[in-house]
């Protein structure tokens, strides 16, 4: 007798309208699906069940992650819990919970479509509200070619937006992808991030959400739920690394203009954090400084 299916549902950082979630074992046949209305869903059980649910926007399945996005009007708190029943169930009692496989196609051409789909569903939405798009160029022996625009283009947080968002969400939900280049003319981008010529950039500053940090005990707090995406890790990971003492964390008191600021900066191997705390008591992440 088997055990009982697991399941795990991860928050996109990327996108509060995505979620993902992980199973212990991959769903039957593992190659990636997607399916982006009822209609698509037809013959494949564990899809249509979702979709079922009212709420949702799309599905997509990959190996063991199964990611659902949701209308912008939904509540994950009412729709979490009935999602990961119906993948249980379909799951566990379904010959083929994604339907029967697609007729062989190229490899990197069926590849191509299902990053695509990828990123217009979970990576484009939150982009777009900097003004900027992300979209396949090629595919080559599973090597995948991302070209940036708009505000992405000649943005100065390019790069932490193609390695800690966009790779993070493809190769969780792909992982058949050998590699992610970014092939960008940044060069001739509009350079949204920069002032004139002559002028610094302006630093990226993102609004934290309210639950993100708390002050508990004279000393402010990080959930490590929002920061675990943040270094690269899982909440559960995050939590094991930082009882191993190896999640440096520091909190800095500004003085003269800055009095009243507060800076919290958190790292782990390579990768870092900061946020900025304002006197009112408001948050924006901000550009970790120099180890």
């Amino acid at each position: 007798m088997s055990e009982p299916l697991r399941i795990r549902a991860e928050a996109s950082a990327a996108d509060p309208d995505s979620m993902r979630f992980r199973l212990d074992r991959a769903v039957k046949d593992g190659a990636p699906r997607a399916f982006e209305s009822p209609g698509e869903a037809e013959g494949a059980p564990l899809a249509a069940a979702i979709f079922a649910l009212g709420g949702v926007r799309a599905v997509h399945a990959a190996g063991s992650v199964v990611t659902v996005v949701k209308e912008g009007s939904a509540d994950w708190a009412t729709l979490k819990r009935p999602i990961g029943a119906a993948i249980r169930h379909a799951v566990e009692s379904e010959a083929a919970p994604l339907g029967q496989a697609a007729p062989p196609a190229d490899g990197d051409d069926a590849l191509r479509k299902a990053v695509q789909k990828v990123l217009d569903a979970e990576a484009n939405p939150a982009i777009a509200r900097h003004g900027g798009h992300v979209a396949v160029r090629a595919v080559r022996g599973g090597v995948v070619e991302i070209e940036m625009s708009g505000g992405c283009q000649g943005c100065a947080a390019s790069a932490a937006t193609l390695r800690d968002g966009v790779e993070r969400i493809l190769r969780r939900t792909l992982p058949e992808i050998r590699e992610i280049v970014d092939v960008t003319d940044h060069a001739a981008g509009t350079n949204p991030y920069f002032g004139s010529a002559g002028q610094a950039a302006s630093p990226l500053a993102r609004p934290l959400p309210p639950d993100a940090i708390t002050f508990e005990d004279g000393r402010y707090m990080v959930s490590p739920d929002y920061l675990a995406a943040r270094l690269g890790l899982d909440s559960e990971t995050l939590r094991a690394e930082i009882r191993a003492g190896r999640v440096l964390s520091r909190e800095e008191r500004g003085e003269g203009a800055d009095t009243g600021k507060v800076r919290l900066t958190a790292r782990h191997g390579q990768r870092a954090w900061a946020a900025e705390i304002a006197p009112d008591g408001t948050a924006i992440e901000v550009p970790p400084p120099r180890a």
